[in-house]
């Protein structure tokens, strides 16, 4: 589990759950739930599958800046509304999930700024929506780009950021073919 994520029986507090001009759905994000200084007070150690399950139809997890540290929880995989999904800035580590394949409606996912290891998942392309893959500055991502990033599966993929990485290999050559 995310030590310092965001504990979803707090998130059922009014200030919790925005919707604004920036949110036009259900949101979390950490702001609202700080202390004012970006601080997230309200974020608790775990998330557990039956806390995400809670909010089905989360389309916005912005957990950026926020000093969440820890691995990714495999219940975030669960979150099938799921359009964007940003832990930037934090201490995060561990490996990408290959799980996140399964959120067919992700449009981005931002990991930069953190701690990663191994390799970048093939399953992410399988996400058709992903305009926006940010991986950069994590350190010690490894292995190849999957050489489906860009192609068929994905034509709507405008940003692929990964430098500051230990990934070795050709550029695929299925980037050629994005038309984001």
């Amino acid at each position: 589990p995310i030590a310092g994520s965001l504990n979803l029986r707090d998130a059922e507090r009014a200030d919790a759950l925005v919707r604004d001009a920036n949110c036009p759905w259900v949101c979390v994000r950490p702001a609202a739930l700080g202390d004012g200084a970006g601080k997230g007070k309200y974020l608790a150690t775990e998330a557990t599958g039956a806390s995400f399950a809670m909010l089905p139809y989360l389309r916005v997890l912005d957990l950026a800046s926020n000093q969440v540290t820890g691995t990714t929880p495999a219940a975030i995989c669960e979150l099938s509304r799921l359009e964007i999904f940003e832990v930037r800035s934090n201490s995060m580590r561990g490996g990408i999930p290959s799980c996140l394949g399964n959120c067919t409606a992700l449009t981005k996912i931002d990991y930069s700024y953190n701690t990663l290891s191994g390799p970048i998942p093939a399953t992410l392309c399988e996400l058709p929506a992903l305009a926006y893959l940010e991986l950069q500055t994590t350190s010690g991502l490894t292995g190849t780009i999957p050489e489906c990033f860009g192609g068929p599966k994905q034509p709507d993929l405008v940003a692929l950021a990964l430098e500051d990485n230990q990934l070795t290999g050709p550029i695929p050559s299925s980037m050629c073919n994005a038309t984001g």
